[in-house]
């Protein structure tokens, strides 16, 4: 076998290995950790490791996913094999990502793993709330700092984008409904 057919294979294993379908019903957070109940363990773990709550986690992944699509196909985002151009779990920029997996991820953290996309997102809030001072259960702010960064938020620059008060304001909502939702969900 050729070299570069060995390579063509391995490549598309890993790919084939790494994709997964959304879950069914994205709108339930219960129905989502059924669905997917390694996102649970994952969602648990960090949760534990940076105490952040998983209900605001999760709304901005699951607004993350829609700004990965440009569509409103809530965890759609989600799903496209990591490395075609796609920035998995994530639209964070190089930088950012780098200082995470210089901070707190390994070497071998990938945008396109769940888990590594949710120990990002708690490093990041925990960052927001030593350098903005947003606590961890604010998911309209928490978003807000998530797409405009550090400076920006406390500058405020924010306040004269209304499209992103708006994202804010759905992230706030999805949040109080994935509580809501957690509180009266028997997973395990």
């Amino acid at each position: 076998m050729s070299k570069k057919l060995l390579t063509a294979a391995v490549a598309a294993f890993f790919f084939t290995g790494c994709s997964s379908q959304p879950p069914a019903n994205s709108n339930n957070l219960c129905s989502v950790f059924q669905d997917k109940d390694g996102w649970y363990v994952a969602a648990h773990k960090v949760h534990a490791k940076y105490g952040i709550p998983i209900d605001t986690a999760m709304a901005i992944l699951a607004q993350n996913s829609k700004l990965s699509t440009q569509d409103n196909g809530l965890f759609d985002g989600l799903t496209s094999a990591v490395g075609l151009g796609n920035e998995g779990f994530l639209v964070v920029s190089d930088e950012i990502w780098q200082q995470y997996k210089d901070e707190a991820g390994t070497f071998l953290s990938d945008r396109g793993s769940f888990a590594d996309a949710l120990d990002f997102m708690g490093w990041y809030m925990n960052k927001a709330k030593e350098r903005s001072g947003v606590a961890l259960f604010d998911a309209y702010n928490q978003y807000i700092v998530y797409r405009e960064g550090f400076e920006a938020f406390n500058a405020r620059t924010y306040t004269a984008k209304d499209w992103l008060l708006k994202e804010a304001s759905e992230v706030r909502t999805r949040a109080s409904e994935y509580r809501q939702q957690l509180l009266r969900c028997n997973l395990y």
